[in-house]
């Protein structure tokens, strides 16, 4: 008699947990829901690492101020959790959902994080399933980090208008857009998913699964490699960088627009200028092109 019992309050509260749920999807528990804007600030002095969880999109917005404040945008923002935590030098901004929503989170929620324009330190940023969009105020302007993470399951990234020392990227499924951005160097990899870099200057390393690579540099300080598995490598490279040129495609074509030398059926060799800098490209299934 008391298993039943128990057994029927469990049913009970699944059963008006699944109730609360449903009322905040509906026009019942628009009371519940409203597009409201929820914010949290930080001061930023003496932060030197910024931490962004977050569970959708994220938009990292520089800005002329002085403290660091988060917002959540969209329908359903009051059922989120917004938390800005500070230990020490870290300062840790998460997102997350009330215990009723864990079932029927698909209200679509962005995530703005307003930064000091001024902020040189490290930031680290992890979204599970949305897109990151993240630019400086201009190219006569970046926003300057010593070092920047980014760790997305699943949703395409925007990163424009950035110098950082240290750029790490990884992504389970998404396409990276990268514009105009200098790093000294970045380790950039993504399981599914095209990678772009435009008006890039640095220096970088590459492993994709599936998915193309483009690649235009404007000016290489630095070594390049970039190892494909299923997709298409393409690279524009200065006419007066330094560099040795290893190019291999195992199933594809390679063209080269600098004067190589085809060292095996699959492979083509090169070097320019003083050869300083080694550009090693590799794709297992694709074409690769060097202009």
């Amino acid at each position: 008699m008391m298993k039943k019992k128990f057994f029927g309050l469990l049913l009970m509260i699944c059963g008006f947990g699944i109730f609360i749920s449903l009322a905040v999807n509906s026009a019942i528990g628009s009371w519940f829901s409203s597009q409201e804007l929820y914010e949290e600030a930080a001061p930023a002095d003496g932060i030197n690492s910024i931490k962004i969880e977050a569970l959708q999109d994220v938009h990292i917005i520089p800005e002329n101020r002085k403290d660091i404040k988060a917002a959540l945008h969209g329908e359903g923002a009051d059922n989120a959790d917004l938390n800005i935590r500070q230990v020490g030098g870290d300062l840790k901004v998460s997102m997350g959902s009330h215990w009723y929503r864990w079932m029927m989170f698909d209200n679509r929620l962005t995530l703005n994080v307003y930064v000091p324009e001024r902020y040189d330190q490290n930031m680290d940023i992890h979204s599970v399933a949305g897109n990151l969009h993240f630019h400086g105020r201009s190219p006569g302007q970046p926003m300057k980090l010593r070092q920047l993470t980014v760790d997305l399951t699943s949703g395409d990234s925007y990163l424009e208008n950035l110098q950082v020392n240290d750029l790490r990227y990884d992504s389970t499924t998404g396409n990276v857009n990268i514009q105009r951005v200098t790093a000294e160097e970045a380790d950039l990899h993504s399981g599914s998913g095209d990678i772009r870099l435009d008006h890039f200057t640095g220096s970088f390393l590459t492993s994709l699964d599936i998915g193309n690579l483009t690649a235009r540099i404007d000016s290489l300080t630095g070594r390049i490699r970039a190892d494909v598995t299923t997709g298409d490598i393409q690279v524009d490279l200065p006419q007066n960088a330094d560099f040795v040129l290893k190019a291999k495609a195992s199933g594809g074509d390679i063209q080269c627009g600098f004067s190589c030398q085809k060292e095996w059926e699959d492979t083509v060799t090169a070097t320019n200028g003083s050869g300083k800098y080694s550009v090693i490209l590799n794709s297992v299934s694709g074409d690769i092109l060097i202009d």
